[in-house]
């Protein structure tokens, strides 16, 4: 999702990126259209919610951590579908190229968010949640809920060896049209482990 935001809160409004696709799409002519390769990526992965990806654009990736011959893997059948005379033009790569992507396959550090990305989001919660106050706990929760959510996406992306799999599971406990009563003490449990984990990585580089 594409988020719009104004100088007040209620100004905050999610729009649906796959519709954007939809639309760009519909906007292009058919000879530019055929020349395009649309991918959903997302956290969401309902039998519903994958039809309508596959509705608006001309596939799926799930949000979850992507590298080097990962990548190639999970985009290849979608590339030969959509363009199956090129796929076959070009499948007879070299050996060279190959053994570059492996060895990008073992830098472990080649992920789609960066640690300050992840860091940012905490931030950006943070920012809302400032004044713990009920009344305006009640008005911000949906533009924290949409923060939430993308972190909890963002998380996903960079879930190697499930080092995340608790924090996905409590950020996904706080779904609701309301804040939770323990809403801070658990943001402070996720927000904890997320710095944490990236301190930790500093101290061993």
């Amino acid at each position: 999702n594409l988020e719009m935001e104004g100088s007040a809160i209620s100004d905050h409004e999610t729009i649906s990126g796959s519709e954007c696709i939809k639309r760009i799409r519909s906007e292009l002519d058919l000879s530019q259209e055929r020349r395009m390769l649309a991918l959903v990526r997302s956290a969401n992965d309902s039998p519903d919610d994958l039809a309508l990806y596959n509705s608006r654009a001309h596939g799926y990736m799930p949000k979850v951590p992507l590298r080097g011959i990962s990548v190639r893997e999970m985009v290849s059948p979608l590339w030969t579908k959509r363009f199956p005379k090129r796929a076959s033009e070009v499948s007879n790569e070299s050996d060279e190229e190959m053994s570059r992507i492996a060895s990008i396959e073992n830098l472990r550090d080649l992920t789609l968010i960066s640690p300050a990305e992840l860091l940012a989001d905490l931030k950006e919660i943070d920012n809302l949640c400032v004044k713990n106050d009920s009344s305006e706990m009640k008005d911000k929760w949906p533009v924290i809920w949409d923060k939430l959510h993308q972190l909890k996406g963002d998380i996903q992306s960079v879930n190697v060896d499930d080092e995340f799999s608790d924090t996905i599971i409590l950020i996904e406990a706080l779904r609701g049209d309301s804040a939770p009563a323990d809403f801070m003490s658990k943001w402070l449990r996720i927000r904890s482990h997320v710095f944490s984990h990236f301190c930790s990585r500093s101290s061993d580089e």
